[in-house]
């Protein structure tokens, strides 16, 4: 029986702010091979849900016939993406007309298909 802390295995069952809270609680101390190994497991997880929310979020804005931008010699230059992002998340929306009910589609979609981190 394994006496470990177990945190992927909690985080994959649901218990994500519990297992980032132990791990906080430990420090910045070095930690022992087991727990580095396992802390940098759940690292690792949480970054491929990361991915596949931004590959999710960029589907949906693609099919509710949003343009990205290519940054080339054509156009001028916008804002990263991220950034437009964490702007859209800071302010609860989408630019969109406010009579387009494109975008509170793409919400509701997104609020559904997306992976808690």
């Amino acid at each position: 029986m394994d006496s470990g802390p177990q945190w992927l295995q909690r985080y994959n069952n649901g218990q994500r702010d519990t297992v980032w809270h132990e791990q906080r609680q430990l420090g910045a101390a070095p930690l022992e091979a087991e727990l580095a190994a396992e802390a940098q497991a759940v690292c690792d997880e949480m970054a491929r849900r990361a991915r596949q929310n931004i590959e999710v979020i960029v589907e949906r804005l693609t099919e509710a016939g949003y343009r990205f931008h290519r940054n080339d010699d054509e156009e001028t230059p916008t804002v990263p993406f991220v950034s437009y992002l964490n702007w859209v998340f800071r302010w609860g929306g989408f630019p969109w007309p406010s009579g387009n009910r494109a975008q509170w589609r793409v919400v509701h979609r997104l609020k559904r298909d997306l992976l808690p981190l």
